[in-house]
C-alpha cells in the first residue's frame, strides 16, 4: 500500500531540479578539468588563418619592431602561402615582402625540409613538403616612406 507523503509531489520536483543542477556543475567541472589537461598535454593548436595571422602581425611590424606569428601549420604536402597573397592584405605602406629561412629550421635545405622557402621580393613563397608546424618571425624596415619586411620561417618552438 502506498502513502502520501506530507510534503508531496512539488518536493519531488525540487529534489530532482536540484539533482540537475548538482550533475551541471559536476559536469562543467570535469569538462574543465579534461580541457586543461588536453592544453597540456597536446591541444597544440594552429591558427586557422595563416594568412591574417601574418597580415596582423606585419601590421604590428611596421612600428619597427620584430614579432612572432602564433603556431602556423601546413596538413599536407603542396599547401603554400605566397608574398602576393599577404601583400593583398596587408596597408599599401608595405610595398616589399621577402619570405626567408632560418639555419636548423623546419626549412633547412640541408636537412630533409619540411618547409621549402622561395626567396624573391613579392614573388616567394613558402610550400609544404609534408605535414608540419612553424612560425614566422616579422620585421620590417622603413625605405622611402615605405616598408619591406622579411618574413623568417622559424622552428615552431622560437
Amino acid at each position: 500500500m502506498r502513502t502520501f507523503d506530507k510534503r508531496g509531489q512539488g518536493f519531488d520536483t525540487f529534489k530532482l531540479l536540484i539533482a540537475a543542477v548538482v550533475a551541471m556543475v559536476i559536469l562543467g567541472i570535469v569538462t574543465g578539468v579534461f580541457g586543461q589537461i588536453w592544453g597540456l598535454i597536446g591541444g597544440i593548436s594552429c591558427v586557422s588563418n595563416p594568412i591574417g595571422e601574418i597580415s596582423s602581425k606585419i601590421q604590428s611590424a611596421t612600428s619597427e619592431m620584430t614579432v612572432v606569428t602564433q603556431l602556423l601549420c601546413f596538413t599536407a604536402a603542396g599547401e603554400s602561402i605566397s608574398a602576393e597573397s599577404v601583400r593583398k592584405r596587408v596597408s599599401s605602406s608595405v610595398s616589399g615582402i621577402n619570405f626567408e629561412c632560418e639555419g636548423a629550421s623546419v626549412c633547412d635545405p640541408a636537412a630533409d625540409p619540411a618547409v621549402q622557402v622561395v626567396t624573391g621580393r613579392n614573388t616567394g613563397s613558402i610550400s609544404a613538403t609534408r605535414a608540419t608546424q612553424f612560425k614566422i618571425r616579422i620585421s620590417c624596415t622603413q625605405k622611402d616612406g615605405n616598408f619591406d619586411c622579411d618574413l623568417i620561417v622559424v622552428n615552431p618552438t622560437t
